[in-house]
């Protein structure tokens, strides 16, 4: 290709460059317009009617209460961590769970760490998300939650990843107004 034609190439290109962009600029609303939620047409401006937006009346309301007095929330966030890991992290996610953790559920975790033996010459992990959780019995003090997750479990030998369902239930209780998890399982 000759140098000429690399000229002629790069400038046709900074003019459309320019183009797209003049006309990126002159489609800017010149003063923005509340979004209407009631679904009602909007104001109109020099260049036409603004497009109608609707909002879906099916939205979750907003938690009335902080994340750390839902029980349901640390069992989700405590079951996605407590249940990924990999193998060259030894056992840092769970020894990060030790705050969210009774004494009770400190100990069990300390002793499962020390019978669990790592190949750290190989890499192998899991990740854990969870995809639904129910409440199953809650009072001021205690309560159980039963927790629904995909699992993905990966090593280095092989390359597909096995995906798979399991659940998990969790006894959370409430010390110094904090909910902490007692007890975690999994279903086989």
């Amino acid at each position: 290709m000759s140098r000429r034609t690399k000229i002629i190439i790069i400038l046709i290109a900074v003019i459309i460059l320019f183009l797209i962009i003049f006309g990126i600029i002159k489609n800017l609303p010149s003063e923005q317009t509340p979004i209407s939620q009631t679904g009602q047409n909007l104001p109109t401006t020099e260049t036409g009617p603004l497009p109608t937006i609707t909002v879906p009346t099916n939205l979750e309301p907003a938690p009335t209460e902080p994340q750390e007095e839902n029980p349901k929330i640390i069992a989700n966030i405590f079951t996605e961590r407590y249940g990924s890991f990999s193998s060259q992290a030894d056992f840092q996610n769970l020894r990060d769970l030790f705050g969210q953790m009774t004494n009770n559920m400190q100990q069990k975790t300390e002793t499962l760490i020390k019978n669990t033996k790592l190949d750290s010459t190989t890499y192998s992990g899991i990740t854990t998300i969870v995809t639904s959780s129910t409440i199953k019995e809650q009072n001021d003090s205690s309560a159980t939650v039963e927790v629904k997750t995909q699992r993905v479990q990966s090593t280095a030998e092989n390359l597909r990843a096995r995906v798979y369902q399991q659940e998990a239930t969790l006894k959370l209780v409430r010390q110094d107004l904090k909910w902490l998890v007692d007890d975690f399982s999994w279903k086989d």
